[in-house]
């Protein structure tokens, strides 16, 4: 297997830690301390993140999984059932790229399980069902994971029903006749502390081309383009303004209406930033 040129691993760290994030150069410094020699965790919420596909143990688990599909679509077909069978295939989050002896690189996308950019959110989707669905389409339409229920419902022929999936739209008239869903955005919402990746709560609106990051903590957001900036290296906060407090409000709009819920600080909470970096 043919290792890519560049580092194994880049640190990236939390926004929302007391202080605000680290510059990329306070980052790369850091990475070369001896001290941290053979750690994956860092002190200050600063977590390696890998960049290169080079792990044969997690190739085989995909083939694995490939070789498994495979063999319930052979059976479905042997049984005379793939016509009136509708597959589905997607994941519950980015792939693990935090320090781990499998884990892969989501390069181009940025972090990975337990964040909220695309690295930690994005992820694939195949939903396959002869004779209905065109075969080989591929559509760019932003969809999510609350979607499914209601695109079940309506593909098997049973009515929608709007107070058990209020958060998911229907994407029957996407794979039957191309309609894109008719939604102003799509939101995320995690309002605890993740293991992966030392993450603080935050939830995540994207709208058209741009999704904001808000961190419970402190307030503290982040704008990413990802028609441009697919890698979201490049926060466009403080250059645009009016954007950010367009979907901020639009955030909170949709936090109240959804009554969601929102992280509150522990005033007896006392953080020790020292202990925080782990071996793996």
């Amino acid at each position: 297997m043919a290792v890519p040129d560049g580092p194994s691993y880049i640190l990236e760290g939390n926004p929302a830690r007391p202080g605000g994030p680290f510059t990329e150069a306070e980052k790369d410094s850091m990475m070369q301390l001896p001290e941290f020699e053979g750690y994956g965790y860092f002190p200050h919420r600063l977590t390696k993140i890998r960049q290169h596909q080079d792990k044969p143990v997690f190739a085989g688990m995909v083939e694995s999984v490939d070789e498994s599909v495979g063999r319930i679509l052979e059976t479905l077909h042997k049984l005379g059932l793939e016509k009136n069978t509708i597959v589905m295939i997607s994941a519950d989050n980015g792939g693990m790229s935090s320090p781990d002896a499998a884990s892969t690189a989501n390069l181009p996308l940025r972090g990975c399980k337990g964040w909220f950019y695309e690295g930690g959110i994005r992820e694939p989707l195949i939903i396959r069902w002869p004779g209905m669905v065109e075969a080989g389409m591929v559509s760019h339409v932003p969809v999510i994971s609350t979607d499914f229920y209601p695109t079940i419902l309506q593909l098997t022929g049973f009515p929608l029903l709007p107070n058990e999936h209020k958060d998911g739209v229907s994407l029957a008239p996407l794979l039957l006749n191309g309609e894109a869903p008719q939604r102003e955005a799509l939101y995320w919402h995690w309002p605890h502390y993740s293991n992966h990746g030392q993450q603080s709560p935050a939830s995540v609106i994207r709208k058209g081309d741009y999704k904001l990051i808000e961190y419970h903590e402190n307030g503290y957001v982040q704008l990413f383009d990802l028609r441009n900036d697919i890698g979201e290296h490049r926060n466009l906060a403080v250059e645009m303004p009016d954007k950010v407090n367009e979907l901020r409000d639009d955030l909170h709009q949709w936090e109240t209406e959804t009554n969601v819920g929102i992280t509150k600080p522990n005033p007896d909470y006392k953080p020790n930033e020292k202990n925080v970096f782990l071996r793996w």
